[in-house]
């Protein structure tokens, strides 16, 4: 008989009791080009950047029993990126759809209720030279709420470039909450004043949410710089 015959080995490695199981996420589906792939993902990592895998996995819905959650409408490829992010704290932008790659970042993280995952695509923004398109403005407007960061951002960058009103007219009167607070802008010539609008956005810190400990990557970048 073998030497260690009998002898069962431990289930849960240190990794195991600090991320916990592995859990599957399928993503995407048939009505999408790239079709619907699998992602496994450490469940305590997940939950812990995310209320919507938290209440999942954890609530009364059959995925807290199966650990299996469906994301049909969704993109595997901008969940990988957010996988990508979970496990490094940082994800790589595509050449030649930077823009709208970030916006479908932010509003996958709008929808699973990832702050911090909002405020790191809002620092990418920052730091994006390239230009919205019309595509840009609709993103956010029509798959955020009232009040969205990405929203604050597209009327701080039409009122930056007010050629914008002209070029592209049409798009933004659909939207009149973007033409008023761009209009009060331009009223109260207010660069860089405390009031922005509607919207109390006087730097770029105030776009973040920066979740429920405070914390913002930004800030401290901005301080390790000084």
């Amino acid at each position: 008989m073998a030497a260690n015959a009998g002898v069962s080995k431990p289930k849960n490695t240190l990794k195991e009791s600090i991320l916990g199981p592995m859990v599957t996420i399928k993503v995407g589906g048939s009505v999408l080009a790239n079709g619907c792939k699998d992602f496994c993902v450490h469940e305590n990592l997940i939950c812990a950047h995310s209320q919507f895998f938290q209440k999942a996995y954890n609530g009364l819905f059959k995925e807290a029993s199966t650990k299996i959650v469906e994301l049909e409408d969704d993109s595997p490829r901008t969940f990988a990126k957010f996988v990508q992010w979970l496990y490094t704290g940082d994800f790589d932008i595509d050449i030649g759809r930077t823009l709208i790659g970030l916006f479908d970042v932010y509003v996958f993280a709008e929808k699973i209720q990832a702050s911090r995952l909002k405020d790191e695509t809002i620092n990418k923004l920052l730091e994006c030279q390239q230009s919205i398109r019309p595509v840009h403005i609709e993103a956010a407007f029509e798959k955020t709420p009232s009040l969205s960061p990405l929203r604050k951002w597209v009327i701080r960058e039409v009122k930056r470039r007010a050629n914008y009103l002209v070029r592209y007219g049409r798009t933004l009167e659909k939207y009149p909450e973007l033409l008023l607070q761009v209009a009060l802008m331009f009223a109260r010539r207010c660069e860089d004043s405390q009031a922005y609008g509607l919207f109390p956005i006087p730097s770029n810190c105030l776009l973040h949410e920066h979740g429920k400990d405070g914390y913002c990557k930004w800030k401290e970048e901005k301080k390790l710089k000084v």
